[in-house]
């Protein structure tokens, strides 16, 4: 939680999203999906607003 305030504080949305999908592993190991859930919706929401995304080069 303090790895989320501090990216929250410099106000980089993709480290959000990096720690985010740490506590998403955290949370389904310790067989709270709900959590893990709301963590993935977060960390997809903050990528796409910082215009992350898949990318497909050929």
């Amino acid at each position: 939680m303090e790895a989320l305030a501090a990216a929250q504080l410099i106000d980089n949305p993709l480290l959000q999203a990096s720690v985010l999908e740490t506590l998403v592993l955290l949370a389904v190991r310790a067989g709270r999906s709900w959590e893990a859930a709301s963590a993935v919706e977060n960390a997809y929401r903050l990528a796409t607003q910082a215009g992350a995304g898949a990318r497909c080069t050929l």
